[in-house]
């Protein structure tokens, strides 16, 4: 089986390949996939599409993408497994799939641009690991040395004190109070199992600021609005 840009052709089988590079003589057919997500045990999901030509299995994913819609047409993050003893999540609430926030996207475009830059100065001592985040020469970080770089990083930023990555996550639910997001979503996004232990693990970073009876009064009565000026 030859892969290409995403799809791959199966040759027919008892039959030889006459064309390595594009497959135009070769007996069999193209076939690609498409992510459906993950199951419960953090087993990736696909559906497989075939044709006769790559470029109609290439239009095929690209209607099932439209079709299915959800987290596969946009930029997201899947949290189903874990750096943890067996690879599972802490709680099943734990297993999300997460929308990427604009700026989210153009730094992770940078750093794949970087990865790229990296990958050719270090040449033959480059270790593949298929990993977003790696050191100079592609392989995993150390905990000391990613700690050491966020130090690092918020000195420059001005930030006064010893921050570790940890207090991002912090910071997060912080900044997600601030705006008025229920707590329920909150709640699921960090990946708790109930919005008690949001409530209490990040007690004094939650702003307790009750707007629902407010927006439905005004959304009934928008002539009492005091008019400004």
């Amino acid at each position: 089986m030859a892969a290409l840009r995403g799809v791959s052709f199966e040759h027919k089988k008892g039959t030889e390949c006459t064309d390595a590079k594009f497959h135009r003589h070769c007996l069999g057919r193209w076939r690609g996939s498409v992510s459906m997500g993950f199951d419960a045990a953090g087993k990736r999901l696909r559906r497989r599409v075939t044709g006769p030509t790559k470029t109609a299995v290439l239009e095929a994913m690209a209607d099932l993408r439209e079709e299915l819609g959800g987290p596969e047409t946009v930029p997201h993050l899947d949290v189903w497994r874990a750096h943890r003893a067996g690879g599972d999540t802490k709680t099943p609430k734990s297993r999300r799939s997460l929308r990427l926030p604009d700026l989210c996207v153009e730094a992770l475009l940078k750093q794949r641009e970087q990865q790229d830059k990296d990958r050719l100065i270090a040449g033959t001592k480059w270790q593949e690991n298929g990993l977003v985040f790696a050191s100079a020469v592609g392989t995993p970080l150390l905990a000391g040395n990613v700690r050491r770089a966020f130090r690092s990083l918020t000195k420059r930023a001005g930030l006064q004190g010893q921050w570790t990555p940890r207090e991002l996550r912090t910071s997060f639910v912080s900044l997600l109070s601030e705006t008025g997001m229920a707590i329920e979503e909150i709640s699921h996004l960090v990946g708790h199992s109930s919005t008690v232990v949001t409530e209490t693990v990040y007690r004094h970073e939650l702003r307790p600021v009750i707007r629902s009876g407010a927006d439905a009064m005004d959304q009934l009565f928008p002539s009492s609005r005091p008019k400004s000026g």
